[in-house]
């Protein structure tokens, strides 16, 4: 594990809001193993099979279930524990989901970041809020060369403009409340397309990819991303050492942002970070994790958690093969 990093988190109550789902359940894993006192706060998982459950994580942090819609409770709990740093994650994270539930959607994603911040603001222990909102917070305009932070919020689709909205609540509370006066930090970091093991979500190229090849079955890849899904799908073949694929076309599909790109010019230039993996160096990690999940159902001693430390410090050590800063 990189040093800098803890230094930074060793020792240190952190918060995570949406701890059981995928990329909360892999952001407590490295904050634990960083010396941690990690505290989930989470509705339960939202899918069978999940990280969460397959890594026992519940076993190794405060594991506290709790809908982000009840500030309530939410701000109980904060100031039950006193956490100095939070990162938000709790959403619903699925662009064809919100279609069907855009309430749903909407008051998770905008309101559940409000509480957030809200119930935070009244606390001097808190001194960090970290808010993780999506690439699709930007109004779909095609742009090759990728979004900026200074581009254009708001999409189409009810996901995206929950995320554009969450980005405007996140401002707000910025400039109004959180201030060289109460010193409490506020960033939001807007995700691309996050692929790792222990992704289970439907409507999603590589989950939908690793639980066909799992199963045995064909499966049709969507029609382009910033690298061809067709591509990532081929590998994805290649890395497993079997399996096939055809195309399914879909009447009435859904609409998805066609062209997605982030430009990640801000991070590198003030926080000195730069990509650690490939993207198929990043498909070999994740398909070496659902690989050891396939085979642990015949071999129950194969410990997920275990290998989500490995693969982290896998990553880790590459950061430093490349001298990024936060790796050093």
């Amino acid at each position: 594990m990189s040093k800098k990093l803890s230094n930074i988190f060793q020792g240190k109550k952190i918060l995570v809001t949406g701890h059981t789902g995928f990329k909360g359940s892999w952001l407590s894993i490295w904050l634990r193993e960083l010396g941690a006192k990690v505290i989930g706060y989470s509705s339960d998982p939202p899918t069978k099979p999940s990280n969460f459950i397959l890594t026992k994580l519940a076993k190794k942090i405060v594991d506290i279930r709790g809908d982000i819609r009840d500030i309530e409770k939410l701000d109980k709990v904060i100031r039950a524990f006193k956490p100095e740093i939070i990162f938000h994650l709790a959403a619903q994270a699925i662009v064809l989901t919100s279609y069907s539930k855009p309430k749903e959607t909407f008051d998770i994603n905008v309101g559940g970041t409000i509480n957030v911040l809200e119930a935070a603001r009244h606390y001097r222990f808190v001194k960090s809020i970290v808010i993780i909102t999506s690439d699709k917070c930007y109004k779909d305009q095609s742009i090759p060369w990728g979004y900026r932070e200074t581009d254009l919020l708001g999409g189409d689709d009810p996901y995206s403009a929950s995320k554009g909205m969450a980005e405007l609540a996140v401002s707000s509370y910025r400039v109004s409340f959180y201030n060289e006066k109460n010193k409490l930090s506020i960033a939001s970091a807007r995700a691309g397309n996050v692929i790792g093991g222990g992704d289970f979500a439907d409507f999603r190229l590589v989950p939908d990819t690793m639980k066909s090849l799992i199963t045995g079955n064909n499966f049709g890849p969507l029609e382009t991303s910033g690298i061809k899904a067709q591509e990532v799908v081929e590998k994805s073949i290649f890395l497993w050492g079997k399996g096939s694929w055809k195309h399914i076309k879909i009447e009435k599909p859904r609409k998805e942002t066609k062209l997605l790109r982030l430009s990640w010019e801000k991070a590198a230039q003030r926080l000195h970070w730069a990509p650690a993996y490939t993207w198929e160096e990043a498909l070999e990690s994740t398909v070496e994790w659902f690989k050891a999940y396939s085979a642990q159902r015949n071999n129950p001693e194969i410990d997920l958690y275990d290998l989500c430390v490995k693969q982290i410090r896998d990553y880790t050590e590459k950061a430093r093969e490349k001298k990024i800063e936060w790796a050093v």
